[in-house]
């Protein structure tokens, strides 16, 4: 029954039927059944659906009804957490229903990783007008989408650029802190000095971020290195410095960037 009917209800959120009758109440009754916890396992058990979910969510930016977008930003609030370094290796669910979708062959790992990241970015490209829900949508999923032992592709690194200057403070809040989760994960060793904590131990001070307990496990680990050091190769790390240099290059892209980083414009955007 699920191979059959989840698949129907992913597609109803980009119904562009928008004036037929009960149209609005068929969207937001498929967000509402997609956030059940059964459907939320089921999505979640294979990356053929997870990808076909995450564009078709993104997809569905022709809704203009306030009581619409809230359902579809909940339904993709629901999910957010999730996409945080899925394991590539989860098995296939092969038996869904492809008379409405087809879907690409199932691999383990799934190897189309890098494809649904540069799709969810070419909605942006083309389409320019779309709701800034959308645009701030498909960012944050970006976002938590970059992971160690997948190399993030050039398109990405454009649209966060982009992104960067773009007019709508949201778009510009959550591209500076993607740029910083990029550029982190090509690092292959550790740059910085571990913190030593032995005299916060002896003497307590509360501005120390961690003087309550221990501090966290660092999150650059012998694991991080080996994967980070297969996938970015040299020809990889020379492509982003590439592209970073051709946007840092020109002197409107700094000049728009500088303005939107002073606290005058800050303060305006929010």
């Amino acid at each position: 029954a699920c191979a059959y009917s989840l698949p129907r209800l992913i597609s109803l959120l980009e119904d562009k039927n928008v004036d037929a009758a009960g149209h609005e109440q068929r969207i937001i009754g498929a967000t509402i059944l997609l956030q059940t916890k059964y459907f939320q396992g089921r999505i979640l058990r294979d990356w053929s659906m997870i990808e076909h979910f995450l564009l078709t969510l993104c997809r569905s930016h022709h809704n203009d009804k306030e009581s619409v977008l809230d359902a579809l930003d909940n339904l993709f609030a629901t999910f957010l957490s999730y996409w945080y370094q899925i394991s590539l290796e989860i098995p296939a669910y092969v038996h869904w229903d492809e008379s409405l979708v087809k879907f690409e062959k199932a691999t383990v790992p799934f190897v189309g990783y890098s494809r649904m990241l540069e799709a969810l970015v070419t909605l942006l490209k083309t389409n320019p007008n779309v709701h800034w829900r959308f645009k701030l949508m498909i960012i944050d999923a970006v976002t938590v989408m970059i992971r160690d032992d997948v190399p993030t592709p050039i398109p990405v690194w454009e649209a966060i650029l982009d992104g960067m200057i773009s007019d709508i403070s949201h778009i510009r809040e959550a591209c500076f802190p993607a740029l910083s989760s990029a550029l982190e994960l090509i690092q292959t060793t550790q740059r910085s000095k571990e913190e030593s904590i032995l005299s916060n131990r002896l003497m307590p001070d509360k501005v120390f971020a961690h003087w309550n307990g221990s501090p966290p496990k660092p999150s650059f680990n012998e694991w991080n290195a080996n994967v980070r050091q297969k996938v970015i190769t040299q020809e990889y790390a020379e492509q982003v410095r590439a592209c970073i240099m051709h946007y840092f290059g020109k002197d409107e892209y700094v000049e728009k960037l500088c303005s939107f980083m002073s606290v005058v414009q800050l303060g305006r955007g929010k």
